[in-house]
């Protein structure tokens, strides 16, 4: 499979949109990629719109390299919905001692989101779609004005900041700047910086939570020499650091270790390198002026 054989398995017409910095030029280590598309028809699409859902895990539970790690559709309570292979097959789902119908929870007010892994040329990669349906007036969205999207954007800056999770909170500095518009000092200081040794980290730093998350799942179980050869793709594409031959020890450990033993040593590299990237992200922030008055 190809990038664009992906897009067309996640979406529904093909008419999408990527979000995020997945389809960003200016941006050389772009970890993920994200797709948002706007679907339209009558009432009747409903249950076209469940048989298509029916087909894409059909699909994937037939190709190995496909792992759908999650698809929420429908909430209750504010909590989404979440659905598997089972649930999707059978048409409902039971929650909060309810059963709800996938025809059903696709008319709710929520998100509706799928997101795969998949293994791409021997190396794991992250693709998620967000869905926005009209059936026949029956949205499950309410059109967000860009000023709320703003307001989400600065929200999760601050909080991303206050978590130590500084990179992260310049990602959605860099979108919020985007989104305006801005061609400013600001965007072209972000960008160099995203393109540093840290956003190199940074992009090794996520493919190590990729392979948590894939040894959390229960779409299908990984093998043991893909798992290793990501590891060992981590090892190779690390810049050179204080500290590196750290990792790289850690590395060559896991992958001595049984499948069912890495989770700890995955932690230990995952936070690790979190570490490294917020410390060291914090102190260009502080010495970045033109940044720091959007950050704190």
């Amino acid at each position: 499979m190809n990038t664009d054989q992906i897009f067309r398995f996640l979406t529904i017409s093909g008419n999408y949109e990527i979000i995020g910095t997945g389809n960003d030029a200016d941006i050389l280590y772009s970890s993920d990629y994200d797709l948002r598309e706007y679907w339209k028809g009558g009432v009747e699409g409903i249950e076209y719109i469940v048989k298509v859902f029916k087909d894409k895990f059909r699909i994937a539970n037939g190709n190995p390299n496909i792992f759908i790690t999650d698809f929420k559709c429908g909430e209750i309570g504010g909590n989404p919905i979440r659905w598997n292979k089972k649930s999707i097959n059978s048409g409902i789902v039971k929650q909060y001692s309810r059963k709800i119908r996938f025809s059903e929870a696709l008319q709710m007010k929520s998100v509706i989101k799928l997101d795969i892994v998949v293994l791409l040329h021997g190396i794991y990669q992250e693709f998620s779609c967000n869905y926005y349906f009209n059936f026949g007036g029956i949205k499950n969205y309410e059109k967000e004005e860009n000023a709320e999207i703003v307001e989400s954007l600065q929200q999760d800056i601050r909080e991303y900041y206050s978590e130590g999770k500084s990179f992260k909170a310049l990602r959605r500095l860099y979108s919020w700047m985007k989104m305006s518009k801005r061609t400013n000092s600001v965007v072209k200081t972000l960008q160099e910086y995203f393109n540093s040794p840290i956003g190199e980290i940074n992009k090794c730093k996520n493919q190590i939570e990729i392979l948590e998350l894939l040894l959390e799942q229960n779409f299908r179980k990984p093998k043991r020499k893909d798992l290793v050869n990501n590891l060992e793709w981590v090892e190779k594409n690390l810049p050179k650091f204080t500290l590196k031959s750290e990792v790289e020890n850690a590395i060559y450990h896991i992958c001595k270790l049984k499948m069912k033993d890495w989770k700890k040593g995955l932690e230990y590299l995952r936070d690790f390198l979190s570490k490294i990237i917020d410390d060291k992200t914090r102190m260009w922030i502080a010495e970045n002026k033109n940044i720091s008055e959007y950050i704190k």
